[in-house]
């Protein structure tokens, strides 16, 4: 029997909200929907830059996939191990710069993804 491929339409929208606490907006995602890639970040909040941090995070991650899933993902543990490996090289990217500069000493953020 031969192998069907099902064909489905992604639709996807993001919202992002204050909140009640804080006094600045920490979230920050971004979608490459032609990859199927969807990212998501939460500075965290009472540390000191964490819109920075979600930001840089979901750019970073999103630039080093684009330039690596056409090349490393043939299957869904190559798609896992390339996402592990990104998550942490974005991880370092974020701790060396609140190391480099006093001002974002600290910074963090949560971090997810879909693909």
């Amino acid at each position: 029997m031969a192998e069907q491929e099902m064909s489905y339409k992604v639709s996807s929208v993001g919202i992002t909200d204050v909140g009640l606490v804080r006094h600045n907006n920490e979230d920050f995602w971004k979608q490459l929907p032609d990859l199927q890639f969807y990212v998501l970040a939460d500075g965290m909040g009472g540390h000191q830059a964490g819109e920075i941090a979600s930001k840089l995070a979901v750019e970073s991650l999103c630039e080093q996939f684009e330039k690596n899933y056409n090349v490393l993902i043939k299957d869904i543990d190559d798609a896992k191990d390339l996402l592990c490996e990104l998550v942490q090289n974005v991880n370092g990217i974020v701790y060396l710069k609140g190391q480099e500069n006093i001002d974002l000493n600290g910074m963090g953020t949560t971090l997810c993804c879909l693909f």
